[in-house]
């Protein structure tokens, strides 16, 4: 099964920051925000916001791409099934 949380990933890659960068621009652990990339733990709003703000798009946009990443692993998420 392919990563189940790409988009994530290729937006903190578009942005040129690496996973540590990131995590630290956040406030977060390198632990958390891998877990997150990778499917294993669902961030809180506040971690979301935090994330934007680290990578310097918008709340929605990172929440909009862990549905759709979601919906990779379960189908209802999207609307399917």
């Amino acid at each position: 099964m392919p990563n189940p949380r790409p988009r994530l990933r290729q937006i903190r890659k578009e942005k040129g920051v690496s996973a540590q960068v990131a995590a630290t621009k956040a406030g977060i652990s390198v632990s958390m925000w891998l877990m997150v990339e990778q499917g294993e733990r669902n961030p809180s709003i506040n971690v979301i916001r935090k994330m934007a703000e680290a990578l310097d798009v918008t709340p929605d946009e990172i929440f909009l791409a862990l549905i759709a990443q979601a919906a990779t692993l379960d189908p209802a998420v999207g609307g399917g099934a």
